[in-house]
């Protein structure tokens, strides 16, 4: 959405070992934070890959957010879970001169999503409206089938959502400049 300018477009990644018919899929969320502390979500890849597709695929996202031309600013980092093909892919995109920022998860997944549900609820988190985002209906349909019992099929893209979340808007310090 080009009436936004974004302080910050960064990335978060949750990744899956396998491509397997059960498996989980690898997801990679594009977020622009506003000057109003607001979340845009702005790309998502959602696809089942093994490596080196998955570094590969890393590696394009970033790179196609440091030539974006509709914004500003580029993508200045990437959030991955360290945590089991995460942990291979954290270690290779920094080889890479990425500016990758491994996630420690320490809580389960409700209570990780139940501390960024006010955020979304509060209207911080946003979908733009328009071609470009064709991923809407996908994202929209794992977050409603998301479930407390966790018997949902899937939650790639929550937890992904959950990551970019605590990273960029829930997790922002203010500055005393901000505030005069």
């Amino acid at each position: 959405n080009t009436e936004y300018k974004y302080n910050k477009i960064v990335i978060a990644g949750d990744t899956a070992m396998t491509v397997k018919e059960h498996s989980d899929y690898t997801c990679f969320l594009v977020g622009g934070i506003t000057q109003q502390n607001k979340l845009h979500i702005l790309d998502m890849v959602h696809k089942k890959l093994e490596y080196p597709e998955l570094k590969q695929e890393a590696v394009k996202i970033f790179n196609s957010w440091q030539k974006e031309t509709r914004f500003e600013t580029s993508a200045s980092a990437f959030y991955l879970e360290d945590k089991a093909s995460g942990i291979q892919l954290i270690q290779d995109l920094r080889k890479s001169t990425i500016p990758v920022i491994p996630i420690e998860v320490t809580k389960d997944k409700l209570a990780r999503v139940e501390e960024v549900l006010e955020y979304i609820a509060s209207g911080n988190v946003l979908l733009p409206h328009n071609e470009n985002y064709s991923f809407n209906p996908e994202l929209i349909k794992e977050c409603e089938s998301f479930t407390r019992d966790l018997s949902q099929l899937h939650d790639d893209i929550v937890d992904t959502l959950v990551h970019l979340i605590n990273n960029t808007i829930a997790n922002r310090k203010v500055s005393i400049l901000e505030v005069l």
